[in-house]
């Protein structure tokens, strides 16, 4: 699982920097995905964001999904990634809240918050992507808890 969330990671941080649109795959893997705004909590700490939440069909009956994009959160300073990716229904999301593109080495991580999210609080289904997300985070210095909803629904 954790290779699957860095190779999406490392993929969908080069898409999110080109701005392209959601959702990115056409091609031998269908997908399906809706961009919007996505607002929250990190920790205490309010956080709005746009995000691309995307279904990724590797086995036609088992998609994949991820949620993807950019965030702010007040007096964290510079935009951060957020990304979020579960292999198939019913498992633990795990990803990254990084202040910058994540790393390329998978076990390079400073910097980055991990995140994790288990299935009732990561819901998606064949048709539809998830529209919000309620976890755990652990930052070098910190840990607590986000939540993210989208602001439209698709």
């Amino acid at each position: 699982m954790r290779t699957l969330v860095v190779v999406l990671t490392m993929t969908l941080a080069s898409v999110a920097r080109a701005q392209l649109p959601c959702p990115i795959s056409d091609g031998a893997n269908p997908s399906i995905g809706t961009l919007s705004t996505w607002t929250g909590h990190v920790g205490k700490r309010p956080i709005t964001c746009t995000l691309c939440s995307s279904l990724l069909f590797v086995v036609t009956d088992q998609p994949a999904a991820w949620v993807l994009g950019g965030c702010r959160v007040p007096r964290f300073g510079r935009r951060h990634l957020f990304t979020l990716a579960a292999g198939t229904l019913g498992l633990q999301a795990e990803g990254l809240f990084c202040p910058r593109p994540p790393p390329l080495l998978p076990d390079s991580t400073r910097g980055c918050c991990t995140l994790s999210a288990e299935a009732p609080d990561f819901l998606f289904d064949a048709t539809h992507p998830p529209t919000s997300v309620r976890g755990t985070f652990q930052c070098p210095h910190k840990s607590g808890t986000f939540t993210l909803s989208s602001e439209t629904t698709p």
